[in-house]
């Protein structure tokens, strides 16, 4: 996705004919997006990390999964709302940005929410066994 919108943004122009991403929101957005991206894929190393060193990882799992889904979620919803109303179109319709990946990546973000145990399930493992929480 984060390549996609920095197409978008240097490939289309602004109301007032300069691309995009010479927009300061824009790239804030942009920004922020590869940053999430950046925090995602550290979590997932770091998982990958310990079960190499021979540990388990029993909250970074969740907490991993937690981060990057909503990570995700929020990013979508941004790009979304950064490239307009075009960016409802699907990618069956020709005209639409990128192919309509911003569209279809809106959908699949709900998703990932879900997958391997909702949110709210990845929390109260991150609570109990990595806090020590009661359940």
């Amino acid at each position: 996705m984060l390549h996609h919108v920095e197409q978008w943004a240097a490939n289309t122009l602004a109301e007032d004919g300069a691309p995009q991403l010479s927009k300061t929101d824009v790239r804030r957005r942009i920004a922020r997006v590869a940053m999430e991206d950046e925090v995602s894929r550290l979590l997932q190393r770091r998982c990958v990390w310990m079960t190499e060193q021979g540990q388990v990882p029993v909250a970074e799992g969740p907490m991993s999964k937690v981060f990057s889904t909503e990570a995700l979620v929020r990013a979508s919803q941004d790009m979304v709302e950064l490239v307009g109303p075009d960016a409802m179109r699907s990618y069956f319709e020709p005209t639409a940005p990128q192919d309509g990946r911003f569209e279809h990546l809106m959908r699949f973000s709900l998703g990932t929410t879900i997958y391997a145990g909702t949110s709210e399930v990845q929390r109260s493992i991150i609570a109990q066994r990595g806090l020590g929480l009661p359940r």
